[in-house]
């Protein structure tokens, strides 16, 4: 849901700093900038295209049925695509700097609010996030249908295809020791 998107990015780089924190101690400002570049490959290669999917294909329940596929604007759609891989980046490169400065609290509250504002969201549109269908389907009160969707199967080969992987990759790579 785009209402939680950047939110989930912004997450997912944070957690790429967390999860590379022993690393980012002792690492050269080079590492660092490479390790950003990683983060913010990963959104634009991986999250990017995966939000571009589900908004061209689940347009009214990625606009929390504000929009359908027809009425979206385009101007929307592609000024929001670039902030996804940009919100990724920022949220590793706060997380590292509170990192730097000790601030576990920091590195903590740089991830656990993104999470919460996504579950706070989701919660509050409770209604909207469990039904797949139209904005005319929707307002005429269709409900929970999210489980077995065409829309949660996408979910869990992406998953299982493109995310798992990738995932994988980049947390080994983070969690490598660095070269003496």
């Amino acid at each position: 849901m785009m209402q939680v998107d950047l939110q989930c990015s912004f997450a997912i780089g944070s957690a790429m700093a967390l999860i590379a924190r022993k690393r980012l101690r002792s690492a050269e400002p080079a590492w660092v900038a490479s390790a950003r570049g990683a983060v913010l490959v990963t959104a634009t290669m991986v999250f990017a295209p995966l939000w571009l999917y589900i908004m061209w294909r689940f347009t009214a329940w990625e606009t929390m049925y504000t929009w359908d596929h027809h009425d979206i604007p385009t101007w929307l759609v592609a000024g929001f695509l670039p902030l996804i891989p940009l919100a990724a980046s920022v949220g590793f490169w706060l997380t590292a700097r509170a990192l730097a400065r000790g601030s576990r609290l920091g590195a903590a509250l740089a991830l656990g609010l993104p999470l919460a504002s996504t579950v706070g969201i989701a919660v509050w549109g409770w209604q909207r996030v469990t039904y797949v269908g139209t904005v005319t389907t929707v307002r005429a009160g269709g409900r929970h249908n999210l489980m077995g969707s065409e829309f949660m199967w996408t979910i869990l080969v992406f998953s299982v295809v493109l995310i798992a992987p990738c995932s994988f990759l980049i947390v080994r790579w983070l969690r490598e020791s660095p070269a003496r």
